[in-house]
């Protein structure tokens, strides 16, 4: 099998070809030395002629620079719907985001001391899950099935956002409002709730779920809260586009920052 492991890691995507070549397999690398700039149309032509030539993708879930696979993950199952695509990490995987299971991925961990001996038998299991998920015979595949799930997920992730936004609006009068979560509250403080704050409420805005019409009610509250983030110097840049685009008010061009978050 032609394998093409994608990273941001040389020393990872040495590994993975180590071990894999040891079972048989034939592996290429990919590394992504840019995070932020490796979807240019030079180096994206360049990965999908490498792409195009293997029979599997094994790709790393983070490539730094809070970058993620998950928009290069969406171009290969659009481009290539019927390649087996297996997503590695480090770390660990949030489960309680289906988006890999709706994109047909499967998840390992990278080979570690603790795994190493048993990666190449997990990655084989991969494969032959990915086999499974791809041929459609268990209806999972819900990308390329078209099933009832994906509009089940996306009514439910509309829900949670439309009960996010009316809690996180509150702040407009107070300094922190209950998130339903006791992990943290909704709050415009430089701590970890003011970055989940910040954070819940860029998906709200630019993720797509919600209409104008759903968000224009929130408008006025969600300037203020603004003001009260700008006011605090908490405007990082991945939140900016987001802050704008509210304290502008323009709802008819909600559109145009959908997926900038």
């Amino acid at each position: 099998m032609k394998i093409l492991i994608i990273d941001d890691s040389k020393l990872w995507i040495e590994h993975g070809k180590k071990l894999l070549e040891q079972s048989g397999h034939e592996v290429t690398g990919f590394q992504i030395t840019e995070p932020k700039e490796f979807t240019s149309t030079a180096l994206k032509m360049e990965l999908m002629v490498a792409i195009r030539k293997s029979d599997m993708v094994l790709v790393d879930k983070d490539f730094g620079d809070g970058v993620t696979s998950t928009p290069l993950i969406c171009v290969i199952r659009n481009t290539f719907p019927k390649l087996p695509i297996v997503r590695w990490t480090s770390g660990s995987w949030r489960n309680d985001k289906p988006y890999m299971k709706y994109l047909g991925v499967t998840e390992v961990h990278k080979p570690t001391k603790q795994n190493e001996v048993k990666f190449v038998e997990t990655f084989n299991e991969a494969v032959d899950e990915q086999k499974l998920i791809l041929s459609g015979s268990m209806g999972i595949f819900a990308a390329l099935d078209e099933t009832a799930q994906p509009d089940k997920y996306a009514a439910e992730r509309k829900a949670k956002q439309l009960q996010q936004i009316a809690q996180i609006a509150q702040l407009a009068n107070k300094d922190r409002a209950d998130s339903g979560d006791p992990k943290y509250s909704w709050a415009t403080t430089p701590d970890h709730s003011g970055g989940m704050t910040k954070h819940e409420l860029g998906h709200c805005i630019c993720d797509g779920y919600l209409t104008a019409d759903e968000i224009r009610p929130y408008l006025p509250a969600l300037q203020k809260v603004i003001a009260k983030f700008e006011a605090a110097d908490e405007i990082d840049n991945r939140f900016k586009t987001c802050a704008e685009f509210i304290k502008v008010g323009n709802l008819e061009e909600l559109e145009l920052v959908h997926n900038c978050f």
